[in-house]
């Protein structure tokens, strides 16, 4: 679970400097993911039954986890990403993100802290999948289990069964869901 954002205080995914020379996948923090990655995949095989998952928002991947960051370099360490569809967005208008079968599949529009620099990020299914060349067979979809274990992001059970079910038939590989804050 590796945390990060497109600000100042946290450039690990985009690097440092100005919000206007930054770039996905430029910041110290791919090269840092990789290198725990290979060095836990080399102590830790799948040939012995390890398995090796990361936990990212959901937008990180358009900020550096996608093709072109984390997964493009050392995706072949990674076995499954629970990415984090909650805890996502300002809830503007009262509208969290990633609350519908529409913007958890197709498109979310989350807007970053610098929206003049930082055109909004996506990080759906469709976004995740075909645009950053994950495949589904290794995402997992990550939801709250109940509205109090987080932020924002919250579907009840009867509802996100539908969703999943929509999301499967748009992925038919995909990896599968994970609750957080099971107990």
């Amino acid at each position: 679970d590796f945390e990060d954002d497109y600000s100042n205080a946290n450039p690990a995914l985009t690097g440092y400097g100005p919000m206007s020379s930054r770039k996905s996948g430029g910041g110290p923090g791919v090269a840092w993911l990789c290198t725990v990655s290979s060095t836990l995949r080399a102590r830790v095989p799948r040939s012995k039954g390890y398995t090796i998952s990361h936990a990212p928002q959901a937008p990180y991947f358009d900020l550096g986890y996608g093709k072109d960051g984390v997964h493009g370099l050392c995706g072949d360490d990674i076995d499954y990403y629970a990415v984090q569809f909650y805890n996502q967005g300002d809830n503007t208008a009262g509208v969290a993100a990633y609350t519908t079968a529409d913007t958890l599949i197709k498109k979310e529009q989350i807007v970053p802290e610098h929206p003049s620099v930082v055109s909004p990020l996506d990080g759906s299914l469709t976004d995740i999948i075909t645009a950053n060349g994950i495949p589904a067979s290794k995402v997992l979809i990550g939801k709250m289990v109940t509205a109090a274990d987080g932020n924002n992001g919250y579907v009840p059970v009867a509802e996100l069964a539908g969703f999943i079910a929509q999301a499967k038939t748009a992925f038919p590989g995909l990896g599968g869901v994970m609750g957080w804050q099971w107990g």
